[in-house]
C-alpha cells in the first residue's frame, strides 16, 4: 500500500524527533562519561580506544561492497512485490558476511598477539590494549553479521523503532562502564566489554524487527545464490573507493599522532573528535531518514515525488546543521572548562574549531549523497571522492615530516580529522 504524503510526512517527523532523541542522550552521556573516564585512565590510554576502533575499522573494505547496496536491493525488491528476489539478496548477504567474519576473527586475532610491534604502546598498557582489542573485533564481526537483518525497519520506514533500539543500547552500555569503571580496578577492556553488550543487543533487536516487521522475509540456506551475492557486491564495488576516501581524509589521523607525536597527543586528537564525531552521527541519522521514502519513491517511478523529497531534505539539513556548529563556535571553550577541568581547555577548543570549519560546509549537503545509493550511480562520486582524499593525505602525511613542533603537528591533524 503506497503511504499518502501525509502519513509520510508525519513517519518523516516521527523518525527525525527520535533521531534527535538519540542525539541528545549520547550528547548527555559522553558529556558525563567522557571525563569520569579519561579521569580514571589517564589521556594516553583513553586514546587507546578511538586508535583501536579505527584500525578495526579497515576491515570494512573487505565487507564494504557487498553490504552497502544490500539494503537499496531488498528494499526495492519488497515495494515492488518481489518477495522471492528480497530474499535471496538478505540470504545472500548474510551468509556472505558470516564467512568473512570469521576470516576477521583469525587474521585479527594474529594481529592482536603482534599488536605493541604495529603500534606504540606503553609497556604497562600492552596486555590492557591487547585484551581491549580483541574483544573490539568479536564486537566488530558480530555487527557485521547483524548489519543486514536490520533491514527490516528500513524498508518499512520505522526508523523510530531502530533509534529507541538506540536509546536502550546507549544507556545499557553507559551503565555497564560505569558499574565496571565504579566497582572495579579501571582497565580498558571494560569499554571491549561493553562493546560486545551493546552489539549482541543490536543483533537480537534486529531480529526481532525483521520478523515483526517483515514476516514475509527469510534467512535460508536455499535462498543463497552467488550470481545475486554478485549483483550486490559489483553494484557496490565503487563505494570501496569511497570507503578508501574517507580513511585516507579522516581515518589516519590518530594513527599518524601515534606514529609521528606521541600517545598523549593521540589522546588529545580522540578527545577532540568527540563532538565532530557526535555531529556527523546526528547528521548521518537525519540524513538516513530520508532514505526509505527516497527508495519507495524510486521503486515506484514517482521521480517528481522523489525530487520533492530531496528539496525538502535540504532545506531541513541546511537549517538543522547550522545550530550545534555555531553553539560549538560560540561556547565551545566554555564547554571544554566544565566538561575537562583537568585538561588544556583553550588549546582543545582550538583543535575542535579546526575541526569542524570544514564541517559547516560539507554537512548541508549531506543528503545530496543519497542520489548517487538511490540510483545505483555511485562512480563518478567515488572518484571524485578518492582524488581529493589522496591529495588531503599526502599533504597530511608530508607536513608530518615538514612541520616542526609537535603542536603544530596536531594542528595538521585536527584540521583534517
Amino acid at each position: 500500500m503506497t503511504s499518502t504524503p501525509k502519513g509520510s510526512n508525519r513517519q518523516l517527523a516521527i523518525n527525525m524527533a527520535s533521531g534527535v532523541a538519540v542525539f541528545v542522550l549520547n550528547l548527555c552521556i559522553t558529556f558525563f562519561l567522557t571525563p569520569y573516564i579519561v579521569e580514571k585512565l589517564g589521556t594516553g590510554a583513553y586514546g587507546f580506544i578511538g586508535l583501536s576502533n579505527t584500525i578495526i575499522g579497515y576491515t570494512s573494505l573487505l565487507t564494504v561492497a557487498i553490504n552497502a547496496l544490500a539494503g537499496r536491493f531488498i528494499t526495492i525488491s519488497v515495494h515492488e512485490g518481489n518477495i522471492e528476489q528480497a530474499n535471496r539478496y538478505l540470504s545472500s548477504v548474510f551468509f556472505a558476511n558470516a564467512g568473512i567474519s570469521l576470516i576477521i576473527l583469525v587474521g585479527f586475532s594474529i594481529m592482536t598477539i603482534f599488536l605493541q610491534d604495529i603500534i606504540n604502546i606503553p609497556t604497562e598498557l600492552v596486555s590492557d590494549v591487547k585484551l581491549m582489542f580483541f574483544m573490539f573485533v568479536i564486537s566488530s564481526c558480530i555487527g557485521l553479521i547483524s548489519g543486514v537483518i536490520g533491514v527490516g525497519t528500513f524498508i518499512r520506514n520505522r526508523l523510530d523503532l531502530a533509534n529507541i533500539a538506540n536509546i536502550i543500547g546507549s544507556v545499557l552500555r553507559a551503565v555497564l562502564i560505569l558499574l565496571l569503571f565504579g566497582l572495579l580496578p579501571p582497565k580498558l577492556w571494560y569499554y571491549g566489554i561493553a562493546a560486545l553488550a551493546m552489539t549482541s543487543y543490536a543483533f537480537l533487536r534486529n531480529y526481532i524487527f525483521l520478523r515483526r516487521l517483515t514476516p514475509e522475509l527469510h534467512i535460508r540456506k536455499i535462498y543463497f545464490r552467488f550470481k545475486d551475492l554478485c549483483e550486490v557486491t559489483l553494484a557496490g564495488m565503487w563505494t570501496i573507493i569511497t570507503r578508501i576516501s574517507s580513511m585516507l581524509s579522516q581515518g589516519f589521523n590518530l594513527l599518524l599522532a601515534n606514529l609521528f607525536i606521541n600517545a598523549h597527543a593521540m589522546g588529545v586528537l580522540s578527545i577532540v573528535s568527540t563532538i565532530p564525531s557526535i555531529i556527523i552521527g546526528f547528521f548521518g541519522t537525519i540524513v538516513g531518514n530520508f532514505s526509505p521514502e527516497y527508495m519507495r519513491l524510486y521503486a515506484q517511478k514517482d521521480m517528481n515525488g522523489l525530487l520533492s523529497s530531496f528539496n525538502q531534505s535540504l532545506r531541513i539539513n541546511g537549517f538543522l546543521s547550522a545550530i550545534p556548529i555555531s553553539i560549538c563556535f560560540a561556547y565551545g571553550d566554555i564547554f571544554y572548562h566544565v566538561w575537562l577541568p583537568t585538561e588544556d581547555a583553550d588549546w582543545l577548543y582550538t583543535l575542535t574549531c579546526l575541526s569542524l570549519f570544514g564541517m559547516s560546509f560539507a554537512l548541508p549537503q549531506e543528503p545530496l549523497w543519497q542520489i548517487f545509493t538511490v540510483t545505483n550511480k555511485i562512480r563518478r562520486s567515488s572518484l571524485n571522492l578518492l582524488y581529493n582524499s589522496c591529495v588531503t593525505f599526502s599533504i597530511v602525511f608530508l607536513s608530518m615530516f615538514i612541520v616542526d613542533g609537535d603542536r603544530n603537528r596536531l594542528l595538521v591533524l585536527a584540521a583534517t580529522s
